[in-house]
């Protein structure tokens, strides 16, 4: 990624020297080594993740598995560490999970396949769907997801329901209104 070696060693050194305490009820725990993942709310955490993540996008794009759109890879979008695989196909769906889950084993990621679901989109009724699996662990069909707030819905068409999201956007505003009389 043309990152000069000295940032890399300096990040290296940092990492490796992450020591926390846990605060419970004004007490503190003893001190423990956190030997892998990034500092939660750090500055530099969100750009480490990716570039350590990346690799699984690369990988699927390469894999020329997943939707493309004017010959553009689409087939993965990724935000933070919520993943959506899209596939015209569910046999190419399995490839692309199956190379997620090498990916990842080689990164050191576990996929939660409780967290993860599938879908089918499109006009074709979604019955007698083969089981899907990430890791040898099974991903269940879904009719309705969640994705970063925004309810997805299994239909003929893309179709997402923002019921939940207006009715936070208005009591909030309600909440915002009140405080300024």
């Amino acid at each position: 990624m043309n990152v000069p070696a000295l940032f890399i060693r300096m990040i290296i050194n940092w990492y490796s020297k992450l020591n926390a305490k846990v605060k419970w009820n004004g007490h503190y725990s003893d001190s423990f080594v956190i030997n892998s993942g990034v500092r939660q709310g750090g500055i530099l955490s969100p750009l480490l993740f990716n570039c350590y993540v990346n690799i699984i996008l690369v990988c699927l794009r390469k894999s020329d598995y997943g939707c493309k759109l004017y010959n553009y890879f689409v087939g993965c979008i990724m935000y933070a560490d919520d993943l959506i695989l899209l596939s015209a196909s569910i046999l190419d769906l399995q490839i692309m999970l199956d190379i997620c889950s090498d990916v990842g084993v080689s990164l050191g990621l576990k996929f939660n396949s409780t967290k993860s679901h599938c879908m089918c989109i499109g006009p074709s009724p979604a019955v007698n769907l083969p089981l899907m699996m990430i890791s040898d662990q099974l991903i269940s069909w879904s009719q309705k997801m969640k994705y970063l707030s925004v309810w997805i819905n299994s239909h003929k068409s893309f179709n997402i329901d923002l019921t939940e999201s207006r009715r936070k956007f208005f009591m909030l505003t309600n909440y915002i209104l009140s405080k300024t009389k």
